[in-house]
């Protein structure tokens, strides 16, 4: 949300100077309009005052203003198709405009088109955005790197946004992921580590501190991890994962097929879920289930590969079928 709370500041700021440039030069009827809808707009009726704002373009079709402030309100909404609607109309209106193509950034980015969201971001650094969104102009494109999987770009865009501001968990905790995602686990650990002394309360951060652990064999650490992820929000899914992962390096099957059940249905949409299950299967020689939650979990998506460099998987890793399945995964 610490984007989103930014944007609406900027937003409002930027509306605000924009009627006062224009409170004495716009017909009567416009400046009812705006007035208007503004009211509709603090009372929270937001359909109302996306209509008299229309109203208002009718009469002023140029004046950005206008369209920041229905942007604002579809991102109130997420509705980030019509932010993208209408940062574009500004852009066409005046396209040296950094703050429009950072919004339109920011909602390419939460639709997951991210080659669009580099580019806006990238504008909108080299037009020299002010520096109150400079470091999350930086870490929006480093997400958005992170999604294309450029783990390189986005560690340079995140150590750029951590430069400018070191208060910002957000940045620490990406900066865990990319490392997981490169395999540097200790250096995971410590940028969580860092999110966490920033917001202590934080399941995920703790979570995913826990996973780094388990993929460096510290059994010990990752266990009091999840606990505390557990202790801190008890219907966090992703937690029981971590805790069923655990649990079979402890010997304990029974209950991490316990645990493992108990994430899927919290969240039946995570792929990374079936692949301990699978796991399970397979220490229990039930090889046609192992092989179908395989698939199950190609089907939803996976978000880590390194599960499969596990020993648990030493049992079928030169079998045909398994290979058949993990060349897929890559090709």
């Amino acid at each position: 949300m610490y984007i989103i709370i930014i944007l609406l500041l900027g937003v409002f700021a930027i509306v605000a100077l924009n009627f006062k440039n224009i409170a004495n030069s716009k017909e009567d009827q416009y400046n009812a309009f705006i007035e208007k809808g503004n009211e509709f707009l603090s009372s929270g009726q937001y359909d109302s005052a996306l209509a008299e704002f229309d109203r208002a373009i009718e009469i002023e079709p140029t004046d950005i203003g206008t369209y920041y402030l229905k942007s604002s309100i579809h991102l109130k909404l997420n509705d980030f198709n019509n932010v993208i609607l209408n940062t574009t109309k500004i852009i066409e209106i005046d396209k040296f405009n950094p703050l429009a193509y950072y919004l339109r950034a920011y909602s390419y980015l939460q639709n997951k088109d991210f080659d669009k969201a580099i580019k806006d971001f990238s504008e909108s650094i080299n037009m020299n955005i002010s520096a109150e969104y400079l470091p999350s102009a930086y870490s929006g494109r480093g997400e958005a790197y992170l999604g294309i999987k450029n783990f390189m770009k986005a560690l340079d865009d995140y150590k750029k946004a951590i430069s400018m501001d070191d208060k910002e968990y957000l940045y620490f905790k990406n900066m865990g992921l990319i490392y997981l995602k490169v395999r540097g686990y200790g250096e995971a650990v410590e940028y969580y580590s860092k999110a966490i002394s920033l917001k202590p309360d934080s399941s995920e951060c703790f979570n995913d501190r826990a996973f780094a652990y388990i993929l460096l064999k510290d059994y010990e650490n990752a266990l009091a991890d999840v606990l505390k992820a557990k202790e801190l929000n008890q219907s966090f899914a992703a937690l029981y994962k971590n805790y069923a992962y655990i649990q079979i390096k402890l010997g304990d099957i029974k209950f991490a097929e316990e645990s493992i059940k108990k994430a899927i249905a919290l969240d039946s949409n995570n792929g990374d879920f079936y692949i301990i299950l699978a796991a399970i299967n397979l220490i229990n020689d039930e090889h046609e289930p192992f092989y179908n939650n395989l698939e199950l979990a190609e089907n939803i998506g996976i978000n880590f590969l390194d599960y499969f460099q596990d020993d648990m998987f030493d049992k079928v890793r030169n079998s045909d079928r398994f290979l058949k399945f993990y060349r897929k995964l890559f090709f």
